[in-house]
């Protein structure tokens, strides 16, 4: 029989890999990625030197159509919104200052988790646009 995880030490595990997983994004698109048991999940140096931090949150898997995240109470540059599902993580950037981070949950269309809004949020985030 398989050995299972606490849940507690398996959600903590979750979102470890999520982090980690924000982390290699970054730094493929030139950002200098840590994770970071403080403030932040993720703190980054963009190429231009300017620094960013974000939160991560990560799911097990999306329920029908649709992710769930606990939000809470973060001043981050940005959330990475991740859902690690059974083909592989996908990440959703999202801008701190969003008014949908304002609130405690949020649910996300999966449909929203595209490659292009990775690129495309992924470029901004490095870049700053």
């Amino acid at each position: 029989m398989g050995r299972h995880l606490p849940v507690s030490r398996q959600s903590t595990s979750i979102g470890r890999s999520g982090e980690y997983y924000v982390c290699y994004l970054l730094e493929r698109v030139g950002c200098e990625a840590t994770r970071s048991d403080g403030q932040f999940d993720v703190v980054a140096v963009r190429p231009d030197g300017r620094i960013i931090s974000i939160e991560v949150k990560t799911c097990y898997t999306a329920r029908g159509a649709s992710a769930g995240f606990r939000i809470g109470n973060s001043s981050a540059d940005w959330f990475a919104l991740c859902i690690d599902g059974k083909h592989g993580p996908t990440v959703l950037f999202v801008r701190g200052n969003d008014p949908l981070m304002s609130q405690t949950f949020v649910r996300i269309k999966t449909a929203d988790f595209t490659p292009a809004a990775l690129t495309e949020t992924l470029r901004e985030l490095a870049v700053g646009v």
